[in-house]
């Protein structure tokens, strides 16, 4: 079988850019839309993919776990993987239907939640990691594109930090889902071309870690929220290409009002 479907790849994962985990997903993913690998058909084992793409068990665990949430593969107790029988007729199904205020929302709640996690996980050593990344994000004249490599890091690391495989595959489908909207970079550009605002963003990151350092979980995932409506808010309100004034404000204006039910409830 290994034979047949390596003839079928397109790429190498192990030639590829890191995350190595996201091409073998796809390229699993592209096998099954092939039909190489039929739905209800049982995956090979990781013995033979870890042959076949020449990458890591861990890889192969986690590209599993991405083909499940993206609905090509699902895992049935006791009996192992299957192709799913229903596959999505989009290639991350859901995901290519959503919206940019559902974007900012998922990463308002996903990211303050994860962040919680790693503040009772992470290690002196991921501390310094991300310590290091905040100290290169502040040197000055660094170019947008470099800052923004920067700024996934230190979110990835927060999620990496957490020792959970699913949440380091939410985080990571989530700063690639961000990439699908072409306004996305433009806004960025146009944030970050102000020097007070990437001031403001770096002193958040600052008290992030603070709270991730202390092994506060409750102080990380205020901060985490904080920073993600500060920084998602203008992009919510200006991303909303096609809509008419009106139209933007209620949206902005249903999501904030959610937002902030929700915090009074986790205050009290």
């Amino acid at each position: 079988m290994s034979k047949d479907l390596k003839q079928k790849l397109t790429i190498n994962p192990a030639a590829a850019p890191l995350p190595r985990y996201r091409v073998v997903a796809d390229q699993i993913a592209e096998l099954i839309r092939q039909g190489a690998l039929e739905p209800g058909q049982k995956m090979p084992p990781d013995v033979e993919l870890v042959e076949l793409l020449q990458v890591s068990r861990p890889t192969i665990r986690e590209a599993m776990i991405s083909l499940e949430m993206m609905g090509y593969v699902e895992t049935r107790f006791g009996y192992g993987a299957f192709v799913a029988q229903r596959l999505p007729t989009k290639g991350l199904g859901l995901i290519d239907d959503c919206s940019f205020s559902e974007l900012v929302e998922a990463r308002y709640w996903f990211e303050a939640d994860i962040a919680a996690v790693a503040a009772l996980t992470i290690s002196a050593e991921e501390i310094a990691e991300l310590r290091e990344i905040l100290r290169k994000m502040k040197e000055p004249d660094l170019p947008v594109q470099e800052l923004d490599t920067y700024d996934a890091d230190f979110h990835l690391g927060i999620a990496q930090a957490t020792q959970n495989n699913m949440f380091i595959s939410i985080m990571d489908l989530i700063w690639s889902v961000r990439e699908r909207f072409p306004n996305w970079a433009r806004i960025r550009r146009q944030i970050l071309g102000v020097k007070e605002n990437i001031v403001a963003i770096q002193k958040e990151h600052d008290v992030i870690l603070e709270a991730l350092e202390a092994h506060d979980p409750v102080a990380a995932r205020r901060a985490m929220q904080f920073h993600c409506k500060n920084f998602g808010v203008p992009f919510l309100e200006e991303g909303l290409e096609g809509k008419s004034a009106s139209d933007k404000d209620d949206i902005v204006l249903t999501i904030m009002n959610r937002l902030r039910s929700m915090e009074d409830l986790q205050k009290e």
